[in-house]
């Protein structure tokens, strides 16, 4: 199993669904070679992930709609959903670095909430539909342009932020130290005693326990 898409499904223009939905998501979907498709639409965009089902034929697709109307502007509600439908692909089986997110449609609630929820699970890259837009704000037809994020940047300094947050406290278990041990951890920088020496000419103690 591998190279796994998902995508958050909005509603286009009224007026114009083809130019402003069908075709720039038609466009990132066949920008890569994916096995499989997952379509993450609300309640009030499922006639169009069915839509776009038919066209993406024969690739397979599967429809994961937000449960109830209204969540697509639930930050939370659709987080716990999108994050479920990726962890369920996991259990499945794939491999984080087989799956990207296409956030690109979709009200602001569901592109915030599905980058959350593929970060949180490891997704290994997102992908976005952007270029020249019109008055409306949406890319004008024709010229849409697919872009590839890799969020190991974002991982990285995250791990970063729990290291530094353990070196200055961190509680640790200490066998054979007496009945239910615990070894207390800190680390402190030394900006504020680098001052103090400095103002009385001793730099000699900075740095010692």
């Amino acid at each position: 199993m591998t190279d796994l898409l998902f995508m958050t499904v909005g509603l286009g223009e009224r007026e114009d669904p083809e130019t402003s939905l069908y075709q720039p998501m038609e466009r990132s979907v066949r920008n890569e070679d994916w096995s499989r498709v997952f379509l993450l639409p609300s309640q009030g965009s499922l006639d169009k992930a069915e839509t776009l089902e038919e066209r993406l034929a024969p690739l397979p697709v599967l429809i994961r709609v937000l449960p109830a109307e209204g969540d697509e502007n639930d930050v939370d509600r659709c987080f716990a959903h999108f994050d479920s439908c990726i962890q369920e692909v996991l259990d499945g089986g794939a491999r984080q670095s087989d799956l990207a997110l296409d956030f690109t449609r979709g009200t602001k609630a569901m592109s915030a909430a599905a980058v959350l929820a593929a970060v949180r699970r490891g997704v290994g890259r997102f992908v976005y539909v952007t270029g020249p837009r019109g008055a409306a704000g949406n890319v004008l037809p024709g010229q849409e342009e697919v872009r590839r994020v890799e969020p190991d940047r974002v991982r990285w300094a995250l791990r970063q932020d729990d290291a530094r947050m353990l070196m200055r406290q961190g509680l640790f278990r200490a066998a054979g130290l007496g009945e239910k041990p615990v070894l207390v951890a800190t680390a402190d920088g030394v900006g504020t005693k680098i001052r103090i020496a400095a103002s009385i000419g001793r730099f000699n103690t900075v740095g010692r326990c």
